[in-house]
């Protein structure tokens, strides 16, 4: 609650998955609640998507789900599930560190991009 108090902007990630949706409105309750009493300037400015698996039709009925609600929000790449980035974290390491060529490494290199190109047009 204090973070959100002291934000002007976050970025909410979601997992796509059916529970994630339903956290996801609470937290979105929460925010408009801390707008409403505690701090008018606070945004959300971007919607990450991830543990996406493209294999399964769930996580590509919740993402269009998003996209259906939040289409101005949701940054276009979604990060993908992958086992290298629960590797990464076991060796206390990075993606970028542990696998830089790694699906997941070019995913979030490609939403950093996404981020910094809607910083600019701010």
């Amino acid at each position: 609650l204090n973070a959100l108090v002291a934000s002007c902007e976050i970025f909410i990630t979601l997992q796509t998955e059916f529970l994630a949706m339903e956290g996801m409105n609470q937290l979105l309750e929460t925010v408009e609640l801390v707008r409403k009493r505690l701090n008018p300037s606070l945004q959300v400015t971007g919607i990450v998507a991830n543990q996406y698996d493209s294999r399964k039709g769930l996580h590509k009925e919740v993402l269009k789900t998003i996209q259906d609600h939040f289409s101005d929000k949701l940054f276009k790449t979604p990060i993908r599930d992958v086992i290298a980035l629960a590797e990464a974290g076991s060796f206390g390491m990075d993606i970028f560190e542990y696998k830089p060529k790694s699906n997941a490494a070019c995913d979030y290199s490609e939403l950093a991009t996404e981020i910094i190109n809607q910083e600019r047009e701010l």
